[in-house]
């Protein structure tokens, strides 16, 4: 299956890069159609201006223009049909083939879930870090023997070896393996709105599904509105080091490929999990949270949303009093997280929350069976709303925020980069590799989610903060 995956990724790779390049030719040909079309119009303004005075000569030019119009006409048209008919037959094929690969990635990904128990003894430096799982190794393997893999892992060893410090990009092959590292490590990206593009996109969205009209058998079809609007994505940079020794990277390809996308997946995953739910949408994307508790329009409104801004503070709530506890907490928590609306109809619905938090609603909802045993009634799963249990290291204590993940709209961009540098840790002998990806994102159906504080502190957006760019504060 990895060798299909590679003869799959590889067409799709020749198939993108021949639709940028007839995107250009589209271009030129609508540039001509437009000069074709002013001499056109000035041919019309001659022809009226004729009249008995005009000479024979004059007449024959007229003519002769007339002529290359023509020609030209039919040369453009033929063009943009061809064209439009390779552009179509593309798409078509780009949607096949991606259609493939995301159903072998998925049955990758499946077979590569890590097994619950691993062996603690001693490990040899060429063990493979992260899956030890056969299909993944074959993966590793097969990829790591393609020429572009060999150039760019060899890349990495000349920076180790002071050769060359310049920016790696990484080989579209490998791409399929890096995004499941990402979502390995994102425990939210899975339930958002998830598209790969290239350039700003602005994407339509849904604001409600239309109600279909009953009508008698020969009646006619009513017309419903489909209520769409607009979010315009950009593109931000998302970047993290990590150092590895190097004896790990004078190891195996296999080895020093896992290590690489392991570094670059791991910070992006992580990072991505904490824009989703508290992005600033500055230099960043916008996250539930901050849109949950914008009571005004924030100034990134409208930069990303076309259409009214919604007042959605309604959907965060608090512990009314301190004296509200047990069962009488657990009903307000309900009710307030309740009010998050799947206007989708994906059904994906996920609450986030920190461990200490998790806990609490466990002791929250601790029973006792019949046998006497104590019990809860809370798992992985969110009782009477329902929704997957999501813990996440930065979340506040106390606070639980989500909802309906398809609500959000979350874009990557291509064009994963991997820097190396044997100088910033040159003492450990350890090489730092810095994995950096580009993404947007927004809440583009905010009344998806809801959050709730478990205390009488209120839901704040500025309760996580984020590392400061010190690197580019100065710019």
């Amino acid at each position: 299956m990895a060798l299909k995956q590679l003869l799959i990724t590889r067409k799709i790779g020749e198939l993108e890069r021949e639709q940028t390049e007839l995107a250009g030719k589209i271009a030129a040909t609508a540039e001509r159609r437009a000069a074709w079309k002013t001499r056109e119009e000035r041919a019309e303004t001659a022809l009226g201006e004729m009249d008995d005075n005009t000479t024979a000569e004059e007449r024959s030019a007229f003519e002769t223009e007339c002529s290359e119009i023509e020609a030209e006409d039919t040369a453009i048209t033929a063009e943009e049909t061809a064209q439009n008919t390779r552009a179509s037959e593309i798409e078509e094929e780009l949607t096949k083939l991606r259609g493939e690969l995301e159903e072998l990635n998925t049955r990758a990904k499946q077979a590569a879930e890590p097994p619950k128990h691993q062996n603690k003894g001693a490990e040899s430096t060429m063990r493979i870090t992260g899956n030890p799982n056969a299909e993944y190794r074959e993966r590793l393997r097969a990829m790591a023997a393609l020429p572009e893999t060999r150039t760019f892992l060899g890349d990495i060893r000349n920076i180790v070896r002071g050769i060359t410090n310049a920016p790696l990009t990484v080989p579209v092959h490998v791409l399929p393996l890096l995004r499941e590292k990402v979502e390995q490590y994102s425990k939210l990206l899975k339930y958002t709105n998830f598209q790969s593009i290239r350039g700003d996109a602005k994407q339509p969205i849904l604001a409600a599904p239309p109600e279909a009209v009953w009508t008698v058998n020969t009646g006619k079809i009513n017309e419903v509105n489909l209520g769409l609007y607009g979010i315009n994505l950009g593109s931000h940079k998302i970047s993290a080091y990590v150092g590895i020794p190097n004896p790990y990277i004078e190891d195996s390809d296999e080895n020093l490929l896992d290590i690489a996308l392991t570094a670059i997946g791991q910070g992006i995953g992580i990072g991505l999990d904490k824009a989703i739910l508290y992005g600033t949408g500055t230099n960043m994307p916008v996250g539930i949270i901050t849109r949950l508790t914008a009571s005004a329009k924030p100034a990134w409104w409208d930069t990303l949303m076309t259409g009214d801004f919604t007042d959605l503070t309604a959907n965060v709530g608090k512990q009314s009093a301190e004296s509200v506890t047990g069962d009488a907490l657990l009903k307000e928590l309900f009710t307030g997280l309740g009010k998050a609306v799947d206007v989708t109809g994906t059904g994906k619905k996920f609450w986030a929350m920190s461990e200490k938090t998790k806990t609490g609603l466990l002791v929250l909802a601790m029973n006792y069976s019949a046998p006497g045993a104590i019990v809860s009634g809370i798992n992985n799963e969110m009782p009477i709303i329902g929704g997957a249990i999501e813990t996440l290291d930065f979340m506040p204590d106390d606070v639980i925020a989500g909802g309906y993940g398809g609500g959000y709209s979350l874009v990557e961009r291509s064009g994963a980069k991997l820097v190396s540098s044997e100088h910033v840790k040159i003492l450990d002998d350890v090489t730092v590799l810095i994995g950096s990806a580009r993404y947007d994102g927004v809440p583009g159906i905010g009344k998806s989610f809801a959050a709730f504080s478990l205390s009488q502190t209120a839901v704040s957006a500025g309760a996580v903060t984020f590392t400061k760019d010190n690197a580019n504060a100065a710019a």
